[in-house]
């Protein structure tokens, strides 16, 4: 699963903010005070001492930003636009909306239970464009990296008007103060229902039982049976294929074999009969393959990574030559591995456009090898996908939710498990840019990505981290990109209930708590707890999630997550 850590509405220079992740001054007092009202029905008192005179308190300036500041901000993201494409630019103005629609659960069930809001911005740091409407100012910050809300008395000590405390926060009934502070993640859950029914319903979803041949390579044994694309392998050599998994595993083991294939094309089923090519690739010790198909044409260009791409090699080129070794077997490329010094290989080829012949130095890490030969049939498959109507989605939509949903608390516990989190913190201290030093042995890729994934199932990742790791969803499926978005919501929804200071869950948790002392005590007086108790808890929470952020992010940029 995916793991966040960050939250999204940390506001270091806004001192009380109702959100995921307000300063550790939010605490909340122990005082009697025979002057409250009821828990339900709270009187306005002068009992505390935070309460002063009208007037006293200066009124919050409101900035009109020049139009150089909106001006950078729409440059900011036309360049993000221009550099990094439309897909993460469309990500991270998602996660800016969710964090937003938090703090406008917040802000609504504040409203509505009749609370003060003086402040309601998207964004962080110097204000771009503000107005004042009635009591509160809306406005646009230049930061896009989520958004706040102030509501007064969320601290008990903080100093309130006499003529604003009975709309403080802290002289709300009980049922007002739970909603309020769990509004934020009932919204990142409506939003995860919501997405989920879209991805259902618009996108729908990959199933690898419906899949179908996309592509035939030329000079494959596809193509010498006779396979074209849209036909679908049910069987090879009398052994069923259900999916793309059970066709790779049939072929892998049948290298250079001739073998009957049923086929599905247009309802109707064929048998074909193909000699199996054969596929090897030479490994290095950096997580990426150089896989070559060996058709009739000789071998081409399929299975590579990033390095082979930035060396400026492509799908379907024909390679001819590998450290001065002519390659047309999976020997050769055993013996091509075998004279190469370090994990440099020279490979010389011809573009799949066609053109001259031109020569490419793959780098990949301190040693190669060679693999064993496979079985091969040449084709390229996609999986299907499942569209359901409107009701269908509507019944898939909770079970989704409730899959997710139970993940996210397993993954949320693995990630704040001390020795986790300890181990994760000095993962962050010795890793230097590039990531973690690699291995020496190599290794294939899929190995690789399995170790990879282990190590990092209990890593938490930034909102860096996410709108990277969402753009890579968006590029290869939109539909792929609402359900992570969704697990996004969900994850947040559920860290922000961690009862806790400074998050919503511990708000609740405090809220609750003064509820059971009002019941036990039975003389209908409101409790209050002692701010002084829960400034040290407070405290270490907000300092072990600066420490968890900083980690997040610095890992986040110099070691991505690879999926």
């Amino acid at each position: 699963m995916t793991d966040v850590s960050d939250t999204p509405s940390t506001i270091p220079d806004e001192p009380n903010v109702v959100g995921p992740t307000e300063p550790a001054t939010h605490a909340q007092n122990e005082v009697d005070s025979s002057e409250r009202g009821s828990s339900e029905k709270p009187q306005t008192s002068t009992a505390t001492t935070n309460v002063v005179p009208d007037g006293s308190l200066p009124e919050p300036e409101i900035e009109r930003a020049g139009a150089w500041r909106l001006l950078l901000v729409v440059a900011a993201l036309v360049g993000l636009w221009w550099w990094q494409g439309l897909a993460l630019l469309v990500v991270i103005l998602s996660l800016v909306f969710m964090i937003t629609m938090h703090e406008f659960g917040h802000y609504l069930t504040a409203k509505r239970a009749g609370m003060k809001v003086t402040q309601f911005f998207v964004g962080f740091g110097p204000r771009i464009w503000s107005i004042r409407r009635g009591e509160t100012e809306y406005g646009i910050r230049a930061i896009p990296a989520g958004a706040f809300v102030k509501v007064p008395g969320m601290l008990r000590d903080e100093e309130v008007s006499a003529s604003d405390e009975p709309r403080s926060y802290r002289e709300a009934s009980f049922k007002h103060r739970v909603t309020m502070a769990s509004a934020g993640s009932a919204m990142h859950f409506l939003m995860a229902l919501i997405l989920l029914f879209c991805q259902f319903a618009f996108f729908g979803q990959a199933d690898p039982a419906q899949w179908s041949v996309e592509t035939v390579v030329p000079g494959s044994a596809a193509e010498a049976a006779g396979m074209l694309p849209g036909d679908r392998v049910l069987s090879v050599d009398g052994d069923p294929v259900r999916d793309l998994g059970d066709l790779g595993a049939e072929v892998a083991s049948r290298p250079g074999e001739t073998v009957p294939l049923v086929v599905e094309r247009d309802g109707r089923e064929l048998v074909l009969t193909a000699t199996l090519g054969s596929r090897a690739a030479i490994i290095g010790t950096v997580g990426e393959d150089f896989g070559l198909f060996f058709t009739d044409n000789g071998p081409v260009v399929k299975a590579f990574g990033q390095r082979a791409l930035d060396a400026g090699l492509s799908e379907n080129d024909l390679v001819t030559e590998i450290n001065d070794v002519p390659v047309t077997t999976p020997a050769d490329l055993k013996a091509a591995a075998a004279d190469s010094a370090g994990g440099v290989l020279e490979i010389a080829y011809t573009p799949a456009d066609g053109g001259a012949t031109q020569t490419a130095d793959l780098d990949l890490g301190t040693a190669v090898a060679a693999t064993r030969p496979q079985g091969m049939i040449g084709t390229t498959s996609e999986a299907g996908e499942v569209r359901m109507s409107p009701v269908q989605a509507l019944a898939a939509t909770p079970g989704a939710f409730w899959e997710m949903a139970t993940g996210s608390v397993t993954g949320l516990v693995k990630v704040m498990n001390p020795a986790n989190l300890v181990g994760f913190f000095g993962r962050a201290a010795t890793t230097g840019p590039g990531g973690e030093e690699a291995s020496n042995v190599p290794t294939p890729a899929a190995a690789a990505q399995e170790a990879n994934f282990d190590k990092n199932a209990t890593r938490p990742i930034s909102m860096v981290g996410a709108a990277s790791m969402a753009a890579g969803f968006a590029e290869a499926n939109w539909g792929a990109l609402l359900g992570l978005l969704a697990l996004l919501n969900i994850f947040i929804g559920l860290f922000n209930l961690v009862p806790l200071l400074p998050f919503d869950g511990g708000h609740i948790a405090i809220a609750c708590y003064e509820k059971v002392r009002e019941k036990m005590r039975g003389d209908n007086r409101r409790y209050f707890i002692d701010p002084a108790k829960m400034y040290p808890v407070a405290v270490v929470v907000v300092g072990v999630l600066g420490l968890l952020f900083l980690s997040t992010v610095y890992l986040d940029v110099v070691d991505p997550f690879k999926m």
